[in-house]
């Protein structure tokens, strides 16, 4: 094979796996975060990491928007904008305006849970609305928050009866909402199970990079290994899982055991994050 086609063939595994990737992470955003914001992160996180990765190349602190244009594709005038943000260069999520700005009903739970004209000002708790009429109503609320076309009050209070976000009066003239979403409270700690799973998600791709970036300059490997069959036949599969399991559950406990030792002075200056993942995993056909 021609050294041309090997880059081809390279480069086009690498983009199926971040496809790959990217849908699942998308299918996790769906309906916690709009489009618009998903492209904002994306922007931020891209110019981010391509200015560290010119300070370390260049040992340079400040980076030219020239030589940055050149690695992103994004003109001067959007990277200067984005750098001169607010948000630059800290995590997202400690924007003030964050998560008012994820999703439509985001935003508009988020102004219910705290805006004095659809909230008790003493108790702090979100005000029984009626769902149509002047202020304060759940149409006003809708009005004032949501600012996209085609978005109607209905649909964001179809979406958030089907989240159980709220409950309707049994004549459906008002609405309140539900203890659990505007106490923090929440049935299920989905979003926990979310963030910790995509924190597994970082922390292997973090060890394939520094991989690849050790295979360059003769470094230290960190370990990694992944084993499977593509013979399961369905009729052994439970037996296969529970096999799987009571072997990780196993190597999670010695885990422990093992890192213990290494996790008692919080004493010292500098420190920082080492350790393994253990997971289980398939991919039937949906």
């Amino acid at each position: 094979m021609d050294p041309t086609s090997t880059r081809k063939q390279a480069s086009g595994m690498l983009i199926d796996a971040v496809e790959k990737v990217l849908r699942q992470v998308l299918s996790i955003l769906l309906g916690r975060m709009s489009f618009q914001k998903f492209v904002d992160l994306a922007r931020k996180v891209f110019v981010e990491e391509a200015e560290k990765k010119l300070r370390a190349e260049t040992g340079k602190r400040n980076v030219p928007l020239t030589e940055l244009g050149l690695l992103t594709g994004i003109d001067t005038r959007s990277l200067s904008k984005v750098r001169n943000s607010s948000e630059y260069d800290k995590p997202i999520s400690e924007s003030e305006t964050f998560f008012a700005e994820l999703t439509p009903e985001v935003t508009v739970v988020d102004t219910w849970r705290t805006h004095p004209n659809y909230s008790d000002v003493e108790s702090g708790k979100p005000l029984e609305l009626k769902v149509f009429g002047s202020c304060p109503s759940f149409e006003s609320l809708v009005s004032d928050v949501v600012k996209s076309r085609g978005i109607t009050v209905q649909s964001i209070l179809n979406r958030l009866k089907k989240s159980e976000s709220v409950t309707v009066s049994d004549v459906g003239e008002t609405i309140a909402l539900n203890p659990s979403i505007w106490m923090h409270y929440p049935k299920l700690d989905v979003e926990g199970a979310y963030g910790s799973g995509l924190t597994s998600v970082s922390r292997h791709l973090d060890t394939v990079i520094k991989n690849i970036q050790a295979m360059k300059s003769d470094g230290d490997l960190r370990f990694e290994r992944l084993f499977w069959t593509v013979r399961l036949s369905p009729e052994r599969e439970h037996e296969f899982k529970k096999v799987m399991t009571e072997f990780l559950q196993d190597s999670s406990e010695q885990a422990a055991e093992m890192i213990a030792p290494f996790d008692r002075d919080h004493t010292l200056p500098k420190r920082y994050t080492a350790g393994v993942g253990l997971f289980y995993f398939d991919s039937k056909e949906e």
